[in-house]
């Protein structure tokens, strides 16, 4: 890309359609723009940063939208949503995520720019800055021809292209807006969100003055062009390594006759410069980031934080709210404006809201989620949010609302279910219940829709008639109950296999005691939901209790109340989270061999179909990694699929010459009758939140090795090497944070368990 010259467009002879400026709407009383008018990058005391209309540090604090171009992330784009961003959330800025790849611009560019134009008046309609973000994220390379071909031949742009036709994509889309909105205070610009696998470290500052700063410098001259006021919208200009070589520019910065450059840097809680206090944490790497940001602004660069999370830096895991205080701390101390990712619609731990999150009214708490209330509580200075250690009520069936129905699998048929009341309150009252255990009994709470991952007990009231318990001894076994909880997955498409974690808990005739004013007993079951291992995004969907009377005389009658779940009080930081068995422990070394008895901090990658509870270490041909699958033929080759993942944190120097990975993969005898199992190896780079499936092997039970354990186990054994790229492509500028291993069914149906030994990284 061409540096063009600031000198004002020259027309063409022949008349083409030009596009004409917009008057800006009127800023609301009290709203942002209307306190702190043209916002402007100037020097307040020893730094650079942004300074409102009057002169005065100002530190702007906003959300982030996800990809325009998925349903979870345009959802956004309607007036109900924005009044909650701008009232309830309280929001300054707004910035407007539009990937140009994966699905997005360079696909749809007439769609993609009617949202940006769309949510360009909805924010300023409403007094708020909005940032216009050219999301480039897959190609890391900014000057891809996916970007710089992009949109090139959208209509709108006909009068740009006649006037300057060199121009590449990002530089007709910025001169469009430029000329459209420029004379708008409230407009920020981002030109190239995430630049990365560019370079290493040490190259950071050559990528940046021979491959960035060209480009950054040709898509600000063109907004300078197009700019049809003598006030300059403030551009924001990503660095290499997902905006994280923020100082790279220090030496050649971008050049702006008015000076209203900022530089994007990029932050996740749960994965950059985390808590000093964390002993697995290197005490030199522990500010890596901040430091990188602190060179920055000492040398004279403005910058703004355009993008960070509460989870890692994959959307998943988390939140990690003590963390987030120490960046927001770091954040206010040196003026640097912020938005959180995201608004998705979609259960990711960096979520702010949730797929139940509507648009057509403003929202309440409850449409927030953990992550969320806490970023609301910063963006408008109020305390944290504290998940008090009290009793969080689900169901108090009051006026019969929540009464429970049959599960769809019930096989007692005799049961029924109604309304009533104790002493004047209501309650569900269940009969016909037999005694021939748990699984003949289901009781459906359907549709909760519940944040459940911060608490730590499931609790209820449950009663029986007195008559009934005097039929039995006061130690016998006299009521059981066991909790399946179902939460969404896919974003909130599907629901979870039935997850039978929790114990079955039995209450004997002692534990109950007498109601006044009734011939009922009452006891108070708190079961502990710990094995579930919920994160705070996970809202449950149904809860199915599985109950049996004991002892008791046939078809008694139960009454169940409050259903509540409760926890100990804490901000919502996944430190609090209920402890999950079996923890995946740490890396230790490579090859990966489990002779350690631990996992080796192997665990499940996202919305994988395996929970951390059901990964262990069991005997192959020595000490191996085990984990069950269930695959369906009918379901698509991903949906049911084992993805785990674990930490190596590989420097670049280590894993520059790995040319692919290799294993010893185990399946049961006799289980796969049909189809084909698939292995993708998927690695991430340090900085990145995406995997990339780098390469597979596909694997029937033919093809392998039979082999029998010294237990007598019979299995099929496979040695595994999965190269990772063909052409030697894959970008290792960064290193490896992550390796993931992904196992998927190609029209399988094989149902049993998985062994994974000696994983390594062949040079």
């Amino acid at each position: 890309v061409t540096p063009t010259p600031t000198a004002t467009p020259t027309a063409t002879a022949t008349p083409v359609p030009t596009v004409e400026p917009l008057p800006q709407p009127n800023a609301p009383t009290g709203s942002p723009v209307n306190k702190y008018g043209a916002i402007r990058v100037g020097d307040s005391g020893d730094i650079r940063t942004l300074l409102d209309e009057a002169g005065n540090p100002l530190q702007l604090k906003g959300m982030s939208t996800f990809g325009l171009q998925w349903g979870d992330g345009e959802w956004i784009l309607t007036d109900s949503a924005f009044d909650s961003l701008a009232d309830y959330m309280g929001v300054d800025v707004v910035r407007l995520a539009m990937y140009v790849s994966e699905t997005g611009y360079a696909d749809h560019p007439a769609e993609l720019l009617e949202k940006i134009e769309k949510g360009i008046q909805l924010g300023s309609e409403r007094g708020l800055y909005v940032i216009v973000d050219w999301h480039m994220l897959n190609p890391g390379d900014p000057t891809n021809p996916i970007y710089l071909d992009a949109g090139k031949d959208l209509p709108e742009y006909a009068s740009i292209r006649a006037e300057h036709p060199e121009y590449s994509g990002p530089q007709l889309f910025f001169a469009y807006l430029s000329r459209k909105y420029g004379q708008w205070s409230n407009l920020i610009f981002e030109d190239a969100n995430e630049p990365n696998g560019l370079g290493g470290e040490d190259e950071a500052a050559d990528v940046w003055k021979e491959k960035l700063l060209p480009y950054h410098q040709a898509v600000v001259d063109t907004i300078r062009a197009y700019d049809s006021d003598g006030t300059d919208n403030i551009i924001l200009c990503g660095s290499d390594n997902w905006s994280q070589f923020v100082d790279s520019a220090v030496d050649n910065p971008v050049q702006d006759e008015n000076g209203q450059i900022m530089y994007s840097v990029h932050f996740y809680t749960g994965t950059h410069d985390v808590s000093e206090d964390d002993p697995e944490t290197p005490e030199d790497e522990s500010n890596w980031l901040k430091g990188k940001i602190t060179n920055a602004v000492n040398g004279g660069l403005a910058v703004f934080a355009s993008e960070w999370g509460t989870s890692e830096a994959s959307g998943d895991h988390g939140p990690y709210i003590d963390n987030a205080e120490v960046w927001l701390k770091f954040l206010e101390d040196n003026n640097i404006s912020w938005c959180n990712w995201s608004l998705a619609r979609k259960l990711e731990s960096s979520s702010a809201t949730l797929p139940t999150t509507p648009n057509d009214q403003i929202w309440t708490d409850d449409d927030l989620t953990v992550s969320g209330r806490y970023v609301r509580a910063k963006i408008r200075g109020e305390e944290i949010p504290i998940y008090e250690g009290v009793t969080a009520v689900v169901y108090d069936f009051s006026e019969g609302v929540g009464i429970p129905v049959l599960n769809d699998g019930n096989v007692n048929s005799g049961i029924v279910i109604a309304a009533d009341s104790i002493n004047g309150s209501e309650a569900a009252r269940i009969s016909g219940v037999n005694t021939y255990g748990v699984w003949d009994n289901r009781i459906q709470f359907s549709s909760v829709k519940y944040l459940y991952g911060i608490y730590q007990n499931l609790s209820f009231d449950v009663y029986l008639s007195r008559s009934a318990l005097d039929v039995t001894g006061q130690s016998d076994t006299v009521f059981s109950v066991k909790p399946v909880f179902q939460y969404a997955i896919n974003g909130g498409s599907e629901m979870n296999w039935w997850n039978d974690a929790i114990p079955e808990v039995g209450l004997s005739g002692d534990e109950f005691s007498s109601v006044e004013g009734t011939d009922l007993v009452k006891a108070t079951v708190v079961m502990p939901i710990s094995p579930l291992s919920p994160q705070p995004k996970d809202t449950l969907e149904h809860l199915i209790l599985l109950v049996s009377l004991g002892g008791l005389s046939e078809g008694a009658d139960i009454y169940l109340d409050n259903l509540a779940f409760t926890s100990d009080a804490n901000n919502g930081d996944i430190k609090y989270q209920p402890a999950i068995p079996d923890e995946p422990g740490t890396f230790i070394k490579l090859p990966f061999d489990f002779e350690s008895g631990q996992r080796e901090g192997w665990a499940k990658e996202g919305t994988s179909a395996v929970e951390n509870t059901q990964i262990s270490i069991a005997e192959a041909e020595t000490q191996a990694l085990m984990f069950p699958v269930s695959f369906n033929t009918a379901n698509n080759e991903w949906e049911d699929g084992a993805r785990l993942s674990s930490t190596i944190n590989l420097s670049y120097e280590d894993s520059v010459d790995v040319k692919s990975v290799s294993l010893d993969l185990f399946i049961e005898q006799g289980k796969m009758t049909t189809g084909e199992l698939t292995l993708n190896v998927c690695p991430i780079p340090n900085g990145d939140g995406y995997w990339y499936q780098a390469g597979s092997y596909s694997f029937d039970e033919s093809v392998g090795t039979p082999f029998t354990t010294a237990g007598g186990v019979a299995l099929v054994k496979y040695q595994i090497s999965v190269p990772l790229s063909e052409d030697g492509s894959y970008p290792f500028t960064v290193g490896i944070r992550n390796l993931v291993l992904a196992l998927q069914s190609s029209g399988s149906d094989y149902v049993g368990n998985i062994y994974y030994d000696n994983i390594n990284l062949d040079k």
